[in-house]
């Protein structure tokens, strides 16, 4: 079995917000809208910062392409997919 190590530091907004913009997912908009409650973002922000992987997930998003789905390492996973195809667009 393969351990992953967290780095030293790492700021899980960044790495929320490089995702759901890969993903083209809008929580600002959401939030504003209503369409997603804050206490759904703060869940986004706590599974995120126990990533068994934020340097894998550093790497993809240093790319800046788009996504498809989040990457099978990440915790927000299936809760992204959701939004990325229940959320209204733009």
């Amino acid at each position: 079995m393969v351990e992953h190590r967290k780095p030293a530091e790492f700021d899980p907004l960044l790495l929320v917000s490089g995702m759901t913009r890969a993903l083209a997912l809008d929580l600002p908009a959401a939030l504003d809208k209503g369409h997603l409650a804050p206490a759904n973002v703060s869940h986004i922000h706590r599974r995120c910062a126990d990533c068994s992987d934020p340097d894998a997930c550093k790497t993809l998003l240093a790319l800046e392409q788009g996504l498809e789905a989040p990457p099978h390492y990440c915790s927000n996973r299936r809760f992204l997919t959701f939004l990325r195809f229940h959320l209204p667009k733009g």
